[in-house]
Parts: C-alpha cells; sequence; structure tokens
C-alpha cells in the first residue's frame, strides 16, 4: 500500500508535466493548425532557463522563477517572429518541418551553452515530505500537482471569461472571420505561442527538481505529451458545450411552439400553399431548428433527398394527412 501510495502521487506529477506541455500542443495546433514539435525542446529551455536563473546566477526562487519565465514568454514572440510569421503562408508541412528544425537547433545550442554534464535545480520546498499511511510523500511533487490544477483553472478563466480568451478562441474557429471582424489576429496569434512557451517554462520548473536537467530530456517529454494530446483531442480548448438555464431554455422552446411555423413559411421552409399540419423538414436533417415541437398535435410530412414524400403523417386526422399526400406528390411531379 505504500509503495502504491508513492507511485500513484509521483505518477501524478509527473502526468502533470505532461498535461502542461500537451496543453501548449493544443493551443498551438488549434490556433494555428500547426503541432509543435519542438515542444518538448520549449519544456528543455524552460529547465535551463532556470538553471541559467537559479544556479548560475545565484538568483532567489521567486526573481529566478520569474526571470526564468519571462525568458519563456520573449522566446516564444522570437519563435513566432522568426518561425511561423515568415512561413504562415506556406503549407502546414512546411511549418511544422520548420518546428522539428528549430527543436534540433534548440537541443544543440542548450549543448554549446551548458554543456553534456546534467544539473538538478532546487525545489522551493526541498528536504519537506509528508507521510501519508506511512508512505514518505514529497511536497514538491504535492506542488506539482496543485500548480497544473492551478494554471488550468486559469486558462479555462483566461478562455471563457475574458475577452482577450474569446478573440482567441474565435481565431482558433475561424481566422477570417476574425480578422474581418477587426480582432488583432497576429497579436492573438503570437499570444497563443506565448501561453505555450510559459506553460513549458512552467512545466520544465516544476520537472526540474524531479529529474536531472540534461539537453537530451525533451524528446521523451515530447513523445509522451503528443500522446496525451491524441488522447485528450487537438483543437478542443476553443468548444464547449453551452448549457442555457432551464428558465431560459424554456421561454425559448414556448416561443418556437407558438411563432415557428410562421417563422418557417417566411423562410420558405414551408413550402407555399401547404396544408395546415404540414412542416418541411430539409433531407439534410433537423437543422437549428427542431421542428417536432412547432405542429404539435400534427406531424410533419418529410421528404427525401428526391422531395419524395414519406408516410409520417399517421397521428393526422385521415382528411389532414391525404390533404399532405397529396400536396407532396404535386410537388415531385411538378
Amino acid at each position: 500500500m505504500t509503495d502504491l501510495i508513492q507511485l500513484l502521487i509521483n505518477g501524478l506529477a509527473i502526468g502533470s508535466v505532461y498535461a502542461l506541455a500537451a496543453i501548449g500542443f493544443v493551443i498551438v495546433y488549434s490556433a494555428t493548425g500547426v503541432v509543435n514539435f519542438a515542444a518538448g525542446q520549449f519544456v528543455m529551455f524552460g529547465t535551463f532557463a532556470g538553471v541559467a536563473m537559479l544556479l548560475n546566477a545565484q538568483l532567489p526562487w521567486p526573481v529566478g522563477y520569474g526571470a526564468a519565465l519571462l525568458a519563456m514568454a520573449l522566446f516564444g514572440v522570437l519563435f513566432f517572429a522568426v518561425l511561423y510569421l515568415p512561413l504562415r503562408t506556406s503549407p502546414v508541412v512546411t511549418i511544422i518541418i520548420g518546428t522539428v528544425a528549430i527543436g534540433i537547433t534548440m537541443q544543440n545550442a542548450a549543448l554549446l551553452a551548458f554543456g553534456s554534464w546534467p544539473f538538478r535545480l532546487p525545489s522551493p520546498v526541498e528536504g519537506v515530505n509528508f507521510i501519508i499511511a506511512g508512505a514518505t510523500i514529497s511536497a514538491h511533487a504535492v506542488a506539482v500537482v496543485i500548480v497544473t490544477a492551478l494554471m488550468v483553472a486559469l486558462l479555462w478563466l483566461l478562455f471563457f471569461r475574458t475577452s482577450l480568451g474569446i478573440g482567441m478562441r474565435a481565431v482558433a474557429q475561424d481566422i477570417k472571420a476574425a480578422r474581418l471582424m477587426g480582432l488583432k489576429v497576429n497579436r492573438l496569434l503570437a499570444l497563443s505561442w506565448i501561453l505555450a512557451a510559459l506553460l513549458a517554462g512552467v512545466a520544465g520548473l516544476m520537472l526540474g527538481p524531479m529529474w536531472f536537467a540534461d539537453t537530451s530530456m525533451g524528446d521523451p517529454i515530447a513523445l509522451k505529451a503528443f500522446a496525451a494530446t491524441i488522447i485528450g483531442g487537438f483543437g478542443g480548448y476553443c468548444r464547449r458545450p453551452v448549457r442555457w438555464p432551464q428558465r431560459s431554455s424554456g421561454r425559448i422552446l414556448h416561443l418556437l411552439r407558438l411563432q415557428g411555423p410562421d417563422l418557417l413559411r417566411n423562410h420558405d421552409l414551408v413550402p407555399a400553399g401547404a396544408p395546415a399540419g404540414c412542416v418541411r423538414r430539409t433531407h439534410s436533417g433537423p437543422g437549428l431548428i427542431d421542428v417536432d415541437t412547432l405542429s404539435a398535435p400534427a406531424r410533419r410530412l418529410h421528404f427525401d433527398r428526391r422531395s419524395r414524400p414519406v408516410d409520417d403523417v399517421g397521428r393526422l386526422p385521415p382528411s389532414a394527412a391525404q390533404s399532405c399526400r397529396d400536396f407532396g406528390n404535386r410537388r415531385h411531379r411538378a
């Protein structure tokens, strides 16, 4: 049981790092359609930014962490300006290959700057442990899980509760329409890369005390983050189910029941001259309005792809049902 608890907490901590890298994957892909294969090197850069600030510059950890994240944000802007902007009109495959090339360049640049000897970042909660059911749990592992949950909550607030996040979701859904609506598309795209770099920086800073920081650490992280992205789904942050309050949805449904047939007739969804109780349904499906709710207790008259009437008027009185069938037959012969 003790080993199981330790494995569970440590697995959650490492999985949290993969989750942050995977979210960076999704943000960039949703906004640009590009799979950033340098995401692992982003995490590696975040770790070595911490090494530069905390070990080399000997900054206190709040200042060092802030400086490392600021460096990662600037790196995200640089990545956007150097790679994405010049290639934005090129095929997506070209940009993807560009991310692979930049990732290799990043790895070799870190090797030249820091050497091949691994480093270990200090943790702000170094040496603090918890005893849970006889298992010794590192405070850093618990902090990693908490920080990841906090980051996910902040991202949710950004995307669904701020105008900036709504603009990013609009760009992710339709970049041309967003540009026509006056949104600063390039700024929002740059922000997507900045967010991906910041998430990678946070992941790298949290991973440093658990792993040794070396220049080849990015590849296994990218592989596992990509697998997590595949399981979770690409491009998911710009959509969510809309849950209206019951009172509002009830009122809308009530208005559609009362005014729906007239609205449909005004928009040529009900053919002119159709008998009462016959509501046409488009062959492509129910569309935005479920016509089942519009003409109760009458049933609608279906038309298939060739506009042939289908007998689904069984609940109408016989005379009304025959009128609907005759009307459909006349339209089909015409």
